[in-house]
């Protein structure tokens, strides 16, 4: 899972290199985060790559990963995305502490808009000195497209029912949780709020 690769990755030291581990867990390890369906990178202190990869080395335009490392975000980003994701890094660098889940807008070298949910957290020395960002991002493009045709279709239907010449009127068990302007006149309310979470038992006349 995406929590225990990201336990994992400490392993590695700023130069990319996996510490502590012997030559077939750090195969093994090399081997998944290169399989996961994520931007997996390390950057040191400066900003520059130590370790990408295979789905962050095509992200970034690359033909493989040693055309990355020693390069920075400017080398491969439009300069405000890359502004953008060296401001996180550096705040990492300088709090020490992760930053989880965070969405960013941003566009990739060839110039497509997306979005991506990224992880970063700090890369420590043996001393516990904070001298890289580790960080893992997941492409979130088709979600936050999905999320926003479902937004315009609901606008479209809410403006729609704002206009219907009829009162609508939605409620659970009661409830009032919605009233258009019609049922609104109807019921003798003063604005759009006036009526939500009241009951609909209330507002019938003891005579109707």
């Amino acid at each position: 899972s995406i929590p225990e690769i990201l336990a994992a990755l400490p392993h590695f030291n700023a130069s990319g290199q996996a510490a502590g581990l012997s030559r077939e867990d750090d195969s093994l390890l090399r081997t998944v985060i290169d399989n996961l369906h994520a931007y997996i990178y390390i950057r040191d202190a400066d900003g520059r790559f130590v370790l990408n990869n295979r789905p962050n080395v095509r992200m970034l335009g690359a033909s493989n990963e040693t055309e990355t490392i020693g390069k920075t975000l400017f080398d491969f980003f439009p300069k405000a995305t890359a502004e953008r994701f060296d401001r996180d890094d550096k705040q990492v660098l300088k709090t020490g502490q992760p930053l989880v889940n965070r969405e960013t807008p941003y566009h990739d070298p060839a110039g497509n808009q997306g979005w991506l949910q990224t992880t970063k957290m700090p890369l420590r020395d043996k001393r516990g000195k904070v001298n890289g960002v580790i960080g893992i991002s997941r492409d979130i493009t088709k979600h936050k497209r999905a999320q926003r045709s479902l937004q315009e279709s609901e606008q479209r239907y809410r403006q729609l029912v704002d206009l219907a010449p009829d009162a609508v009127l939605v409620h659970r068990q009661g409830e009032i949780l919605f009233a258009n302007p019609m049922a609104r006149d109807m019921l003798g309310a003063a604005g759009s709020q006036s009526l939500l979470g009241l009951q609909v038992i209330d507002m019938v006349h003891a005579d109707s």
